[in-house]
C-alpha cells in the first residue's frame, strides 16, 4: 500500500496518467505536474486535494469514495 506520494512527483515531465486508486493515502498535497491529464485517486480516505489542481492541465479526475470536505475549483 502506498501511503504518500514523494516531492519528486510533481516535478514528473512526461506523466500524462497516474492511478493510486485504493491506497491509503489520506493526503495528497503535492503538486500535481503539469503534464498530468488523467488522475485517478478513487477510495484513497483523501480529505483534500492538491492546491494547483484548478491550475493544472488535469482532463479527467475521479474521487469517488474519497472524504473530500472542498472542492471549491468546480
Amino acid at each position: 500500500n502506498i501511503k504518500n506520494i514523494p516531492p519528486e512527483f510533481s516535478h514528473a515531465k512526461a506523466l500524462s496518467n497516474f492511478n493510486i486508486s485504493m491506497n491509503p493515502l489520506e493526503q495528497f498535497t503535492i503538486p500535481v505536474p503539469m503534464s498530468l491529464k488523467k488522475l485517478f485517486v478513487s477510495y484513497c480516505k483523501l480529505q483534500n486535494l492538491p492546491s494547483n489542481i484548478s491550475n493544472s492541465n488535469i482532463e479527467e479526475l475521479v474521487i469517488s469514495g474519497n472524504q473530500i470536505q472542498n472542492i471549491g475549483f468546480i
